[in-house]
C-alpha cells in the first residue's frame, strides 16, 4: 500500500500504519470460528416463569407449578448474558475486520466514495463499542455480587446484539398478508413492550458523541463523511477521475474542467477537499488506536464474566443434580455435556 500521497488521494502519515496494525489485531481475534449457544425465546419465557415463582413463593418452592423442563430452562437462562457478551465480542471483531478490508481495498483502488463509506461504517461501530464498553465497565461489579451484576447487566449486553429500530414481526406479517407495500415507517417502528427487555436501538450519533469524548474530532470527521456520501457534492468528487484548473479570456476567469468516469479518483486539483479529508484521516488513525483499547477491555470483561458464570452454574448444578442427566448440556452453556464439563459438580464435590 502506498504511503502518504497528499494530492492524488486523501491520506495521512499515521493512517496506513494504524490501519495495518488494527487489521493484524482483528485477524488474530477472528482467526478461529466459534459456536455460541444462545438460549431461545422459549427458554427466556420459561426462565421468567421460574423467576416469577421464586418471587411469589420462596426460593425453596421455586418449582411450584412449573414443569421440570421449565425449571431447567430457567437454570440454563442464567448463562444467557455470558454467551451474548461472547457473541457481541465476536460479531464486533468480525464486522470491524470486514470494514477494515473494505477500507484497504478502496484505498488501494483509489475509489473515494467506497473508501469514505467504509470509513463511516467503521467509525459508527467504534462509537457503539466505546459506549457499550463503558456501560458494561460501570455495571459489572467485582467481588461477591459479580453474578448478580451480570444478570442485572443483561439488557445492556442483549442490546449490543439485538437492538433494533424496526419491529420485524410487523414486517413478516405484512409480507405474509400481502400488505408489505402499504406499511408505513410508523407501522414498523419498534415499540417497547411491557415486561420485555428494551431492544430499542439508540441513535448512531449517541455512539459518535461518546467516542468524540475519547478521540477529539470524531463528530466533525463523521459529519464530513456523512456529507460527502450525500448524493450531491460527494458524488461529483467521487467520480472525478481528472480535474484541471485553467483561466479563460483576458479577465482571467478561473474554471475547472472535470473528467467524470469509472476509475481511480484524482484529487490533485481538488486541493481544499483533499486537505479536509487528509485531516479527518488523522482523527481516524486515533480512532483505530481507541478501537484496539476498547477491544482489549471487552475481551477482559468477556473472560471474567465467562469464568464467574461457569463457577456459579456449576454450583447450581451441584444443588440441582436431580434435574439433570450426565449427558445433558452443561448449564454453563460451554457446549459440553455435564460429564465432560463439570464432573465434580455432578458428583457433588
Amino acid at each position: 500500500m502506498d504511503q502518504y500521497i497528499p494530492t492524488r488521494f486523501p491520506s495521512h502519515p499515521r493512517f496506513v500504519p494504524a490501519l495495518e496494525q488494527l487489521e493484524r489485531e482483528l485477524l488474530e481475534r477472528t482467526r478461529h470460528e466459534a459456536t455460541y449457544i444462545l438460549p431461545s425465546q422459549e427458554i427466556a419465557r420459561n426462565a421468567q416463569l421460574a423467576i416469577k415463582a421464586q418471587q411469589e413463593h420462596s426460593e425453596t418452592a421455586i418449582g411450584r407449578g412449573l414443569t421440570r423442563g421449565q425449571i431447567k430452562s430457567g437454570i440454563y437462562d442464567l448463562a444467557r448474558s455470558a454467551q451474548q457478551l461472547r457473541a457481541y465480542e465476536a460479531t464486533t471483531c468480525i464486522v470491524l475486520l470486514e470494514h477494515v478490508k473494505a477500507i484497504r481495498s478502496a484505498y488501494d483502488d483509489r475509489k473515494i466514495s467506497a473508501f469514505i463509506s467504509s470509513l463511516r461504517g467503521l467509525v459508527e461501530r467504534a462509537g457503539f463499542l466505546a459506549g457499550n464498553s463503558r456501560r458494561l465497565q460501570s455495571s459489572l461489579a467485582v467481588g461477591e455480587n459479580e453474578m448478580l451484576s451480570i444478570i442485572n447487566s443483561s439488557e445492556i449486553i442483549m442490546r449490543g446484539l439485538y437492538s433494533t429500530r424496526i419491529d420485524w414481526r410487523v414486517i413478516v406479517d405484512g409480507i405474509a398478508s400481502g400488505n408489505f407495500e402499504n406499511l408505513t415507517s410508523d407501522d414498523i417502528k419498534y415499540k417497547k413492550k411491557e415486561n420485555i427487555a428494551d431492544q430499542s436501538a439508540s441513535s448512531v450519533l449517541s455512539g459518535i458523541d461518546k467516542l468524540d469524548k475519547l478521540v477529539r474530532g470524531t463528530r466533525i470527521s463523521y459529519e464530513v463523511f456523512c456529507e460527502f456520501l450525500h448524493p450531491n457534492l460527494g458524488d461529483l468528487i467521487g467520480v472525478t477521475v481528472d480535474a484541471r484548473s485553467f483561466y479563460s479570456g483576458n479577465d482571467r476567469v478561473r474554471l475547472i474542467s472535470r473528467t467524470l468516469g469509472i476509475g481511480p479518483s484524482d484529487m490533485e486539483n481538488q486541493v481544499d477537499m483533499s486537505y479536509v479529508l487528509d485531516t479527518t484521516l488523522g482523527v481516524v488513525s486515533d480512532i483505530f488506536l481507541q478501537v484496539s483499547k476498547d477491544l482489549n477491555d471487552l475481551a477482559g470483561m468477556v473472560a471474567r464474566v465467562r469464568k464467574v458464570v461457569e463457577t456459579a452454574q456449576h454450583k447450581v448444578l451441584g444443588k440441582q443434580r436431580h434435574l439433570f442427566q450426565r449427558g445433558d448440556l452443561c448449564p454453563c452453556l460451554s457446549g459440553k455435556a455435564i460429564r465432560h464439563c463439570a464432573p465434580k459438580a455432578w458428583r457433588g464435590k
